[in-house]
């Protein structure tokens, strides 16, 4: 979830709200029920994927 002040909403900028979404790469094929399990990958990867897409947006500023 991206949080947001007040302040700062008229920069929000919705495609790079997609884009970082898409660096998480959450698992499509995840169902979430009531009283199932959901095997989660492990969260290294994703980490990485995030944190270089975090740096690429920063130096793009």
């Amino acid at each position: 979830m991206l949080m947001l002040s007040a302040d700062r909403d008229a920069q929000f900028d919705r495609i790079s709200a997609f884009d970082l979404y898409d660096a998480f790469d959450p698992p499509k094929e995840l169902t979430f029920f009531p009283g199932t399990h959901t095997d989660w990958p492990h969260p290294g990867p994703v980490y990485r994927r995030i944190t270089a897409f975090l740096t690429s947006m920063a130096t793009q500023t």
